[in-house]
Formats: structure tokens, C-alpha cells, sequence
């Protein structure tokens, strides 16, 4: 599993399984109890199954994921424990509306300590067209970025960084 952009990202394989297995996605914050958060039946055809999962609320910290297989029979098999780690320089975009915008984005996001974040907006040809910067608290926060009527119609990007973690969503107006 990886982290991508706030979004936990995790892949398996199955080989040649049969009618009736099933694998439940389990998550942990301590890598001892674990709750499953999804069952996914399996392909039934034969060879190379792929399959991935994306968990889009991970906790602050480390979150740990595991597999369980329970074939037709009811026996079960547990998956190497995979460890995602969000405790450091944690920021996550949960939504930016309206979209299209006219003349206000908000910025709903979560992040895990007071930071100074910069905000930015890219537009089509790399050029920034606002920049702002914000001391923000630990937790959720909506960000709002205000006077942006007179930006012309397109698409934009929006970014925000923490000097060491850099997110960015694209836009339309």
C-alpha cells in the first residue's frame, strides 16, 4: 500500500481462486485490532485477478491494513500486515466547492499539527495567479480564498504546501 495525495492506496493479487472466496479489508491503528472495512468477493475467472482499494479516511499516524481470505469451506488466511503512515506533515484535501467557482473556492482540509500552509492558484501556463499564506490549527479547516471574480474562465490549479508536503487539486472556473 502507498500513500497518495491523503488517500491510502492498496492492491492484491489473487491467483486461480474458487467460486465462493471472498477477502474482507481490515485496518488497525495499532497493528493489533483490526476492523474489517470492506468485503470483495473474488473474480471467478481463472489466472491473475488484480484488485485495489483506496481507504480516503486514513487516521493522523500510522494505519495498518491486513487481508483476510475466507474460501467457500470457511477457513480463513491473513495477509502480511501493511503499515501506511500519515504522522508526519499530514495533509489531506477532503473537497474544494463550488465547482465551477466564480468568485470564492473553499478549501475543506484536514491537517495534523499548526502549520503555515501557502495557498496558490496555477493557471493553464504555470503561472501563479494568487498566493496567499495562512497559519492553520491542527484538525479540520476550511480554507476560503475570496476576490477571484476577475479571474478569467479556464481551468486552474490549486495548491497547497507546507514546505515539505505539496497537494494539488485542479479547478474550474
Amino acid at each position: 500500500g502507498i500513500a497518495n495525495d491523503g488517500v491510502s492506496v492498496l492492491k492484491w493479487k489473487s491467483y486461480n481462486p474458487a467460486p465462493g472466496d471472498y477477502f474482507e479489508l481490515e485496518k488497525s491503528t495499532d497493528a493489533k485490532i483490526f476492523t474489517a472495512t470492506g468485503r470483495y468477493d473474488v473474480s471467478n475467472t481463472p489466472g491473475e485477478s488484480s484488485y485495489t482499494v483506496y481507504d480516503l479516511a486514513p487516521v493522523a499516524g500510522s494505519n495498518y491494513y491486513r487481508l483476510k481470505l475466507t474460501n467457500a469451506a470457511g477457513r480463513i488466511s491473513y495477509g502480511k500486515i501493511v503499515r501506511i503512515d500519515y504522522s508526519t506533515g499530514y495533509i489531506r484535501i477532503i473537497r474544494i466547492y463550488p465547482l465551477p467557482f466564480f468568485d470564492e473556492i473553499s478549501i475543506d482540509a484536514v491537517y495534523d499539527r499548526n502549520i503555515e500552509l501557502s495557498l496558490k492558484i496555477i493557471n493553464d501556463k504555470g503561472q501563479t495567479i494568487r498566493s496567499e499564506k495562512r497559519t492553520v490549527k491542527k484538525g479540520n479547516l476550511t480554507l476560503v480564498m475570496s476576490n477571484l471574480a476577475s479571474l478569467s474562465h479556464g481551468v486552474y490549479n490549486v495548491k497547497l504546501s507546507d514546505g515539505k508536503t505539496t497537494i494539488s487539486k485542479i479547478v474550474i472556473k
